[in-house]
């Protein structure tokens, strides 16, 4: 890989989901239901508010618990 593309690369932080779907929406590439900007209101208050994603490991963990699925956690 060129060394100048791998530091540019490496030097760019991860965009949001939030972040993305704003510039898919501004772009006209994407619309939105009411629940759907509903739902990213509601992501953007919690990344606003500095609260951590759940892991996908997490995510199953606390399904498993929720469904009573013991032998999954």
């Amino acid at each position: 890989m060129n060394e100048a593309l791998h530091r540019r690369q490496s030097n760019q932080r991860t965009r949001t989901v939030v972040e993305v779907v704003d510039e898919q929406v501004a772009q006209n590439k994407r619309k939105l239901t009411p629940l759907g900007g509903r739902l990213l209101e509601a992501r953007r208050a919690i990344e606003r508010a500095g609260v951590p994603l759940l892991t996908q490991e997490q995510v199953e963990r606390e399904r498993a618990e929720r469904r009573g699925d013991e032998a999954r956690s």
